[in-house]
């Protein structure tokens, strides 16, 4: 028998699952949190390991959700200093770089800009000579200004990267072969700002995720493991440990998928809203047809727009350390986190907080306990003020779709079991959705391409067909894959109907 361990760690709990070859889970644990993470990476496998005797050999992969890159960002922490080549001809004028984010944000990870000539029209023209030697004084310039990762954005250069490349290749002649290089056209897609955002983030955030990767690498090591290491990225799928770490942008809301379709697997159901609660935040999204619903709009990280593809989920700041401010009325935003159990009052500690409300209110909880809060209405009133918010964003996500059924997921799920309505599903193994989501996690395929649709059915038809091509190669499933994403982005002011076709399928592993 094959196995595969799925690992989700998040701010509070780091949980592992252990699901055989027909992805059925044999067994769940669930740690705290650790910091570094890697340390908390090998309590958990260490942990499920010593409990279900399963011999190394046969645990063929690990797949890790993490929401690592984000709290790299919320927390301003263990990232680069990054240097901006804009490739912008003579269009000097234009909005400043990370224009309208946060300055504390700003100023952790903004080093300076330099434009210089280059660039192309929509058309493909260039706006002006590329000049090599005026770029080599720009990266010299920006590193000496003390960059430690640089980023180039030129405009149009979706569909012509060609300059983009160049500064690249410079950087690695002038600097170093492995310098921290983020290029705009791998991140984003048209939208100079936004795309120009996404790889500014994307190269900060390369310094606390190429440790942290690489450390749990060194982890397998430790435990003797030979398993292939994967992550997941934010529509799902797997991603390979040296492409998240060059494009940790990818794994931003890789825990939130994970969950939705973990709580969907778990409760047998194809489409469904899920409302997934952890320590801090309850996050919710829609699953249809056993994808998580894709974002319309521009993404937003803390102040900054983006413009790729995540998913579609709204968050509250309410979960199971969430503190209670009874003076105040008030729950959360702050929470115990990962020092749930030393702070909360159950603890013995001095923090009211949710989980304290829940055993009051829910004499059924399992949950060793040192002191208890004696207040029964109090408890009740509070939950349910928690609840309704929690039910007002669930009608937001709902629009139409009044039919769709909710699942509850979680380790904070457990606070409403008592109060909840027979509307809510509640799973076995609900508070381990996430790392059963990302033991789940399927092969995707990607295709993109800029192409004429003035013969549209055809067109999509050869391009869909590649994507698969590049799914089975990767080792999915032939009959299993499907569509799981198609972009059309139009370029209305080229002629022949031009557009840029981004799409995404993805099936079961082998």
């Amino acid at each position: 028998m094959k196995y595969t361990i799925g690992i989700d760690i998040g701010g509070t709990n780091t949980d592992a699952v252990l699901v055989d070859e027909n992805s059925k889970m044999i067994y769940f644990t669930k740690t705290l949190t650790t910091d570094p993470l890697d340390e908390g990476f090998y309590n958990a496998i260490s942990k499920l390991l010593e409990i279900k005797k399963v011999l190394k050999k046969d645990i063929k992969t690990i797949i890790v959700g993490t929401t690592h890159a984000l709290n790299a960002i919320l927390q301003r922490k263990d990232l680069y200093k990054v240097g901006l080549i804009r490739i912008a001809g003579q269009f000097f004028d234009t909005l400043p770089p990370l224009y309208g984010v946060d300055e504390v944000l700003k100023k952790q990870i903004f080093v300076d800009a330099i434009t210089i000539n280059g660039g192309f029209e929509c058309d493909g023209k260039e706006i002006s000579k590329f000049n090599e030697t005026e770029a080599k004084k720009a990266i010299k310039k920006l590193i000496d200004k003390g960059s430690e990762a640089i980023c180039v954005c030129s405009v149009f250069s979706p569909i012509y990267n060609k300059h983009e490349k160049l500064i690249a290749d410079l950087i690695k002649e002038e600097v170093s072969k492995n310098f921290p290089i983020s290029l705009s056209y791998e991140v984003g897609s048209i939208g100079y700002i936004e795309r120009e955002n996404s790889a500014i983030l994307n190269a900060a955030l390369k310094k606390s995720l190429s440790s942290g990767f690489n450390d749990l690498k060194k982890q397998l090591i430790k435990l003797n493991l030979r398993s292939k290491l994967y992550l997941t990225e934010n529509n799902g799928s797997l991603l390979d440990i040296d492409k998240a770490i060059e494009y940790p942008i990818l794994t931003m809301s890789s825990g939130p998928t994970n969950s939705f379709i973990g709580a969907c697997r778990l409760a047998n159901i194809l489409d469904a809203i899920v409302v997934d609660i952890g320590g801090t935040t309850t996050d919710i999204g829609v699953v249809k047809n056993g994808f998580v619903r894709r974002s319309i709009n521009l993404s937003k990280i803390d102040t900054i727009d983006l413009n790729f593809s995540m998913p579609d989920l709204l968050s509250v700041a309410i979960g199971g350390g969430s503190y209670i401010d009874l003076k105040n009325k008030k729950i959360g935003p702050k929470s115990a986190g990962k020092n749930l159990f030393k702070e909360a009052v159950f603890a013995n500690g001095n923090k009211l907080t949710m989980t304290d409300l829940a055993i009051c209110f829910d004499s059924t909880l399992k949950i060793e306990k040192k002191d208890s809060f004696k207040d029964k209405e109090i408890s009740k009133k509070y939950l349910q003020t928690a609840l309704d918010e929690i039910k007002h964003l669930i009608n937001q996500m709902r629009a139409k779709d009044t039919n769709l059924k909710i699942i509850l997921v979680g380790g904070g799920a457990m606070l409403f079991k008592k109060i909840v309505s027979d509307q809510f599903i509640i799973p076995e193994c609900f508070e381990v959705a996430n790392a059963y989501g990302a033991a789940l996690a399927e092969v995707s395929g990607n295709e993109d391409n800029i192409v004429s649709l003035k013969q549209r059915q055809k067109t999509l038809n050869e391009i869909i067909a590649r994507a698969k091509n590049n799914a089975i190669k990767k080792g999915a499933v032939k009959d299993s894959i499907r569509i799981s994403d198609i972009q059309i982005i139009p370029y209305h002011y080229i002629p022949n109907s031009i557009a840029r076709v981004i799409v995404t399928v993805a099936g079961q592993r082998k």
